[in-house]
């Protein structure tokens, strides 16, 4: 079994448990880590199939790969600042849809979700205001100098 085989079955095999937790999991961020791993499949198998044993490696697919890194990554975190912002909001890191005939968030841990003026969340009022009288703005966030 040559090398190209051995990577290209590890790309399989990760790419496969991916969907199986992309699936599976109800936390959102549990999702978003699957995808990613997804993602590392693909770039795996391209890799391993741009080896030419007696040659060099097809340049191509590899500043394919770099460039889908960078993506990723900025998707990433893109997706990772929506996703602290629902559980903000919400009070539970699963979607609706997801959630538990009982309610998800009763089994998150910290308990359940909160209300807009429970746990430190703004009031309705402030929230569609905008700045605070004391020039504050009531969503959290780095401070505005």
């Amino acid at each position: 079994m040559s090398s190209v085989e051995i990577y290209g079955a590890a790309a399989a095999l990760s790419f496969g448990l991916a969907v199986y937790g992309a699936i599976a999991a109800r936390p959102v961020i549990h999702k978003l880590v699957s995808l990613n791993v997804m993602g590392a499949s693909v770039f795996l198998l391209l890799v391993a199939a741009s080896a030419r044993p007696p040659a060099a490696p097809d340049p191509v697919p590899h500043a394919m790969v770099i460039t889908g890194i960078v993506v990723t990554v900025a998707a990433t975190g893109y997706a990772v600042a929506l996703i602290r912002r629902m559980e903000w909001e919400r009070g539970s890191g699963v979607l609706p849809e997801d959630a538990a005939p009982g309610g998800a968030a009763s089994e998150q841990p910290g308990g359940g979700g909160r209300e807009r003026g429970e746990g430190g969340a703004p009031e309705a009022e402030n929230a569609a205001e905008g700045p605070t009288e004391e020039g504050r703005s009531p969503w959290p966030g780095p401070p505005r100098g």
